[in-house]
């Protein structure tokens, strides 16, 4: 299994250029308790092997409209974390990044279009830009340049994706699933199934889904070949509220609603 990993925030930086501005990032991230109850769990029932889990996980997060995720990762005593909230395929979503060696960002989708608030620190590593330039992207939000919503590299930023890149076909394979160990827990009175591996580094990985009918999964976590220890919590499947466009955002030149060649003042929606 593909444990929680950096990718998320390389895929961000990546998609960005000096051409864009935005600004400082203070948002808050959280993750509730799982959405479910143990009411109606018959705790006599077997535990379902895990491939029967991931399954029907599978399936769940594969069907479902919207969530909410909150992923940490801790390497050598640094800790990045990834939040994103909206649709599960990332049409309009926000996403936010904190990391301690680059900065903190959030990139908010909403109609094709992407709105990008980061930090000074962030400016800098993203793109290569002086502290002075930098300086000048902080605090505001920008409508990113058109040109980005075809990078490869934003497509990836979906929960779906961050589920597939976990748990899809590809990364847990039958003959994973047929070396992990389940069994039942109870998290704030949620009733849970477990999943738990432990592959040839003895490197446990594991994933949790709520055992109602719904699967959903509740977390994934686990060790990557990089030495990093990453934790995803899932929660609020199908219960997201619309993202909105951000008021007061900047456009640039070749961003689509600015004309060519010169500089356009932002808009509150």
């Amino acid at each position: 299994m593909r444990p929680v990993t950096r990718i998320t925030v390389c895929a961000l930086t990546i998609a960005l250029s000096p051409a864009m501005v935005a600004c400082g990032s203070t948002h808050v991230v959280s993750v509730t308790n799982p959405s479910s109850s143990s009411a109606g769990v018959d705790p006599n029932a077997p535990v379902p092997g895990a491939k029967t889990l991931a399954d029907d996980a599978r399936a769940a997060y594969r069907s479902a409209k919207s969530a909410h995720v909150h992923a940490t990762i801790d390497q050598d005593g640094a800790t990045q974390t990834i939040d994103i909230r909206g649709t599960m395929d990332g049409t309009n979503q926000e996403l936010s990044v904190k990391d301690p060696s680059s900065g903190d960002a959030t990139l908010r989708t909403v109609d094709d279009k992407y709105y990008i608030k980061g930090n000074q620190d962030f400016w800098e590593s993203a793109t290569k830009s002086s502290t002075t330039t930098a300086a000048l992207l902080a605090d505001k939000w920008v409508l990113a340049p058109h040109r980005m919503g075809s990078s490869s590299s934003v497509s990836k930023l979906t929960i779906r994706a961050l589920l597939d890149g976990m748990l899809g076909d590809t990364a847990l394979s039958d003959s994973e699933l047929a070396g992990m160990k389940t069994s039942r827990a109870s998290e704030n009175g949620t009733a849970l199934f477990v999943a738990t591996g432990d592959d040839s580094n003895h490197d446990v990985n594991t994933f949790k889904v709520l055992a109602d009918d719904g699967s959903n999964v509740a977390e994934v976590s686990g060790k990557s070949d990089d030495g990093s220890d990453g934790t995803a919590k899932f929660d609020g499947w199908n219960t997201q509220s619309h993202v909105d466009v951000p008021k007061g955002y900047v456009t640039f030149p070749d961003s689509p609603s600015a004309p060519t060649g010169t500089s356009a003042p932002g808009r509150d929606t």
